[in-house]
């Protein structure tokens, strides 16, 4: 077990310093306080404002959406893939830089921008 948290310690040293950013799935545990976190969604979105697509996203799973003030709206395009509400908002975040948080299981925040280090 040592060796494997060395190197895991290691390889992130590597992607700090070669300016990577690695961003591991717990860092989302927020997102399992949310209601409904499991539900499976089919998805397929074109050209679609991300906030619509987020709206669509919690209309699913019967929370309440808040976008924050640093939300910036982008147009986004998701091909049609079945997944569940937690794992559809990891994708996004990853692929438009937002960040969450769950103050209760009945509400989602969104932020734009990369997640602090600590």
């Amino acid at each position: 077990m040592l060796a494997r948290d060395t190197f895991t310690g290691a390889l992130l040293a590597i992607l700090l310093l070669s300016g990577g950013t690695f961003i591991a799935a717990d860092d989302y545990s927020e997102l399992d306080g949310l209601k409904n976190h499991d539900n499976e969604i089919v998805v397929n979105f074109k050209d679609t404002d991300l906030s619509r697509v987020l709206g669509v996203v919690a209309m699913s799973g019967n929370f309440k959406l808040t976008l924050g003030e640093s939300f910036q709206d982008t147009r986004v395009s998701i091909p049609e893939q079945k997944t569940t509400i937690k794992s559809f908002l990891v994708q996004l975040a990853q692929e438009q830089a937002l960040q969450y948080s769950v103050p209760n299981a009945e509400e989602l925040i969104v932020e734009s921008g990369r997640r602090a280090r600590n």
